[in-house]
């Protein structure tokens, strides 16, 4: 694989020796068994100051909290030597995380503050909350399962459930993405549209909209691909222009690998890209070929629009998987015959 980012190898320079690290708790990564993870942001180490991502490992079960901000002595070791393994490396590198720091003992560190006021730990704060809220209004898998279609927070789905998903090749869906910005930000347009907001105040709101819900996400790379695209649709609103979708799509890959350049490396990506790319490029031509297959039935509207709209979901997910099979090839090296059809459904 490829990584891009200046500050690897310099951080990695660190590996094998202890250091002493001061830094900010962004979010609990995991929690299990003797040991606890999270994920931070260092802003100092061996008294110079630096900003770099890493996961700090305790072999115990931690009380340290999101917003904690903490010093402690850690030490450093490069993700090949990781017992998670290659793909969780790579994984991380994505998410520009270059070091795993680990903390043998409780007593090594010593939280400094409680409430560190940092921007990224407000929205995680959000999140949480609202993932909260539908997790007890919801009870059960249900609402487990709400939690992470609409806030990306899949850390409580019991595996058996992440595995029917995976079985049935539409783990996509649990993906923050085109789907679901789609939905939600159409739901908000509507609902201004009803109100009879101007078009240009309207798109402005929908863009700060679309903003603020990427911020509290999380920031993946399907969601803010998504996010990218809904915001040339929206400037073009304000131009009285059209917007173009390869253009856009586009847009949104220079923007991401630009601002992150580890996403190169991340599965997620590729799949999003390619996907969207197959359904902007082939969903036309299939479009057309199911408007002359179907023309027979055009006397009865009701028969017309139901054939090709069953049509049309079989076929947007052939469009969306012919890119794909080179990207399901290289990152998961399996493909799902039943992948067309659930996707359909």
């Amino acid at each position: 694989y490829l990584y891009f980012d200046v500050n690897y190898l310099s951080y990695t320079q660190l590996n094998g020796t202890d250091h002493t690290i001061e830094a900010i708790v962004l979010s609990e990564r995991y929690r299990g068994g003797n040991l606890s993870g999270y994920d931070i942001r260092v802003t100092e180490i061996d008294g110079e100051e630096c900003s770099c991502k890493a996961v700090l490992d305790c072999m115990y079960i931690s009380d340290i909290r999101p917003g904690y901000y903490i010093k402690a002595e850690v030490f450093a070791e490069e993700f090949e030597n990781n017992i998670n393994g290659y793909n969780e490396k790579q994984n991380l590198l994505s998410d520009g995380i270059f070091l795993s720091l680990t903390s043998y003992d409780e007593q090594t560190y010593e939280i400094t503050d409680e409430n560190y006021p940092d921007f990224s730990v407000w929205l995680k704060k959000i999140n949480f909350r609202l993932s909260y809220n539908l997790r007890t209004s919801i009870s059960g898998d249900e609402g487990n399962l709400c939690a992470a279609l609409f806030l990306g927070d899949r850390s409580y789905l019991d595996d058996s459930v992440l595995k029917g998903f995976e079985r049935a090749g539409v783990s996509h869906i649990l993906a923050l993405s085109g789907m679901h910005m789609s939905i939600i930000m159409g739901i908000f347009g509507m609902l201004l549209q009803k109100l009879r907001i101007h078009k240009y105040i309207r798109a402005i709101v929908l863009s700060l909209l679309a903003v603020f819900y990427l911020a509290i996400t999380g920031f993946s790379v399907s969601a803010t691909r998504s996010v990218i695209m809904l915001m040339t649709v929206y400037l073009s609103m304000l131009f009285s222009l059209r917007s173009d979708p390869l253009t856009s799509l586009s847009v949104a890959c220079a923007l991401i690998l630009f601002i992150s350049p580890g996403a190169v490396i991340d599965a997620g990506f590729w799949m999003s890209f390619a996907a969207t790319f197959g359904l902007i490029v082939y969903m036309p031509l299939a479009g057309s070929i199911i408007t002359k297959v179907f023309s027979f039935s055009k006397k009865s509207k009701i028969l017309y629009k139901a054939l090709t709209y069953i049509a049309g979901l079989f076929f947007a997910g052939i469009c969306a998987l012919i890119p794909l099979l080179l990207v399901l090839c290289i990152f998961i090296k399996e493909i799902s015959v039943y992948s067309v059809w659930a996707s359909a459904v």
